[in-house]
């Protein structure tokens, strides 16, 4: 897993951070933002808005340093999640994403917690620093809760509610399905994390 720190930067400062990130990296950085497609997935130059997130600390460092600099505005639906974390000041886990530092891309989510102004008195979008990240990857984090927590002798099938996505196993065929459900050896639960659901079937 991986933790980040991304950091707000408005648009009239981002001339700036670039050319003091270059010099402090002793080449050029640049804010950047996803491109490509969700098979080959490219990190290229943002474009221009009123505000970015880019990212500035990752630990670990080594595997994941391409990403300083990228937007996590960026990621799949972020946008509005980020929003509704600054202006709650709740912890919120974002959508299924594909990690582009990884050449396979595998699937993950990211645990967002907001960090305000020190002098903020309100927590809002325009109060907000920054976010620190917990980068979840789906297969070590389930495949752990299925060894440890489920047992290996049971199949197990978990998927995200909101989008369908399948996140660890594999659904069962139609077949199987009725022969469990018939034996009574289904069973279906569901694990709310930062206001976000997964279902989890089991047999």
């Amino acid at each position: 897993q991986v933790v980040e720190w991304a950091a707000k930067v408005l648009l009239s400062e981002r001339e700036q951070w670039q050319q003091q990130q270059s010099a402090i990296w002793g080449k050029k950085v640049e804010i950047s933002e996803k491109g490509g497609t969700q098979r080959d997935i490219l990190l290229i130059n943002a474009g221009q808005r009123e505000l970015y997130f880019p990212l500035v600390y990752l630990e670990p460092w080594q595997g994941n340093q391409q990403m300083f600099a990228f937007d996590i505005q960026t990621n799949t639906n972020n946008t509005q999640l980020l929003q509704q974390v600054a202006n709650s000041g709740k912890v919120a886990l974002s959508a299924p994403i594909k990690l582009a530092q990884l050449s396979h891309h595998p699937s993950a989510s990211v645990l967002y917690v907001p960090v305000y102004h020190p002098q903020a008195t309100a927590k809002t979008w325009q109060s907000v620093q920054g976010f620190v990240g917990l980068v979840l990857k789906h297969e070590l984090l389930l495949s752990q809760m299925h060894q440890q927590a489920v047992g290996k002798s049971y199949h197990i099938w978990v998927k995200d509610k909101a989008t369908g996505q399948t996140l660890y196993g594999q659904e069962p065929s139609a077949s199987t399905l009725k022969k469990v459900t018939d034996m009574g050896m289904y069973y279906r639960s569901y694990l709310n994390i930062g206001q976000r659901e997964w279902l989890i079937d089991i047999w």
